[in-house]
């Protein structure tokens, strides 16, 4: 039936069909539905038009349904169990679950995610994963449906996107520890300004400590930017580079490190990692299960410990 024929059509009809069938009486039918007498024989007559059969004929103690009838009834009560599964979807049973879930995040925190994906499968080992690296467009990637999920900080959020604040991240600048600066606890504007930088890219445009030295009108020296953070800390143990970033995320502190704090002159506020995902996908039960995991994992196990961040 196309949608057009199922556009004229009433689902209570079906219903109705079913508690004749099952009464064999139109005023028991009536009762059962909780609908009055004339309201169950004007359904019984849609019923006849609709598929062009009596359906149910009189008998001396109700009715008797027609072979028409009889052949519906094999496939109306699977059809009513669909749609009352539809309507009414039972309890999410993860262990019976076997959907795949996008997440988008970047590298640094690869051990949480992997810890999650750990935990999950425990619980439900028929999930699929596919984390994906953040790009410029995830918001987008997120209304479309090609991101379920995306662990990023983010600071204007779209009315169109639900947040679920992570963690909180303390901004620093690291060097390894045979750095000239690497004595210091605090780096002066000039310092920090004289070596060269390397720099993780973000995703959503230009930085706050790039935006202030802007209005400065000064710039630090970026010389190499990378999306992998493995590459990044590899500049930092064999050159002068300085990075922005913070404590090892989710880790034991790095001891080829030195971590300062930032000038005073530059924002030093903490950087607020965020579980993202689109409203559309606010009443999924499988959605909704698995925000229960990223989160639960992230603050029970990893938020104790002191984050990181890179700019």
């Amino acid at each position: 039936m196309s949608i057009k024929s199922l556009a004229k059509s009433d689902i209570n009809l079906i219903v109705a069909f079913q508690a004749l069938m099952d009464e064999r009486n139109v005023t028991r039918a009536a009762a059962k539905m909780h609908i009055s007498q004339p309201a169950m024989s004007n359904a019984l007559s849609r019923l006849r038009v609709l598929f062009d059969d009596p359906l149910f004929t009189r008998a001396a103690h109700g009715i008797v349904p027609t072979p028409k009838a009889q052949e519906l009834s094999k496939d109306v009560p699977e059809i009513m169990g669909r749609i009352d599964r539809l309507i009414n979807p039972a309890v999410f049973q993860p262990e019976s679950y076997s959907g795949e879930f996008v997440i988008g995040c970047g590298d640094r925190i690869g051990e949480p995610v992997a810890r999650l994906f750990s935990h999950v499968h425990a619980l439900a080992e028929h999930v699929k994963f596919d984390q994906v690296a953040i790009h410029d467009n995830y918001l987008d990637e997120l209304r479309t449906g090609r991101l379920d999920f995306a662990i990023h900080y983010i600071t204007k959020v779209p009315e169109d996107i639900v947040v679920e604040n992570l963690f909180d991240v303390k901004v620093k600048v690291a060097m390894r520890k045979s750095h000239p600066l690497s004595g210091k606890k605090r780096l002066s504007l000039k310092d920090f300004l004289k070596y060269p930088h390397v720099r993780l890219k973000n995703p959503g445009g230009r930085r706050v400590i790039d935006l202030t030295l802007a209005a400065k009108d000064m710039e630090r020296n970026v010389l190499l930017m990378t999306q992998f953070n493995h590459i990044a800390r590899s500049m930092l143990l064999t050159t002068d580079y300085l990075q922005v970033t913070g404590e090892q995320l989710f880790s034991e502190p790095d001891d080829e490190l030195h971590l300062a704090d930032l000038p005073n002159e530059l924002p030093a506020s903490p950087v607020v990692f965020r579980l993202l995902q689109h409203q559309r996908t606010c009443h999924s039960n499988a959605h909704n299960w698995l925000k229960e995991q990223i989160v639960g994992i992230i603050r029970r196990d990893f938020l104790p410990q002191n984050p990181g961040y890179s700019n």
